[in-house]
């Protein structure tokens, strides 16, 4: 029986993971001193110090059918899966960059220290490739989070909370600041602009 990984904070949004058979539940941090809550909460095995932070699950289980199941959850997760397949970046190493950052965004993993270690590469070396082909990976991570940001406001009625904690921001207001700085339009404007848009081809469609 094969057994499936995905990493925890899909479960995040996708808060089903009680209709499987959770066989157990990997952290990459050591272990705390008191280990109760994790044990309350999970109700299944919990490792740390692990290659990954994740949820394994008898691969069988993907035939469960879920009782409450949401066709726009779906089809966030289904968008999530086409960006981390996508090449963006003809530059192998940039490409990885990207690809690491999309797996790891909203956890505290996504930063250039674990980058570096994920790649099994020297810093330095990392900041060369990039500096050669005019990116940082603070640039990749801000384009990320926009292109993120920007497919769930008009996809999606997610909150700007649950929105700010998926791209890894403190709070909506640093996420607010951050998405103006880029598109020079706040997240609600952005939102209600792409109603606006989709209202006014319904309309075209309709003459």
């Amino acid at each position: 029986m094969g057994v499936l990984v995905f990493p925890f904070w899909y479960f995040l949004v996708f808060p089903y993971y009680g209709c499987l058979g959770i066989s157990l539940f990997p952290f990459i941090h050591k272990k705390p001193k008191n280990i109760c809550a994790y044990k309350r909460l999970f109700r299944s095995p919990v490792y740390f110090k692990q290659a990954y932070n994740g949820i394994s699950f008898p691969e069988t289980d993907l035939e469960t059918s879920i009782p409450s199941h949401d066709p726009v959850l779906l089809q966030s997760i289904e968008h999530h899966i086409d960006q981390l397949e996508r090449k963006r970046y003809e530059n192998d190493l940039c490409q990885e960059i990207y690809s690491f950052i999309q797996k790891s965004l909203g956890t505290p993993q996504c930063c250039f220290n674990f980058a570096v270690k994920d790649l099994n590469l020297h810093p330095k070396a990392i900041q060369r490739e990039l500096k050669k082909n005019r990116l940082s990976f603070k640039g990749i991570l801000a384009e990320t989070r926009k292109e993120v940001a920007e497919y769930y406001l008009a996809n999606t009625k997610m909150s700007f909370i649950q929105l700010s904690q998926l791209l890894g921001y403190n709070n909506p207001s640093a996420f607010s600041r951050a998405f103006k700085s880029h598109s020079g339009i706040t997240p609600k404007q952005y939102r209600e602009k792409q109603i606006e848009c989709r209202d006014d081809a319904k309309t075209y469609a309709l003459k």
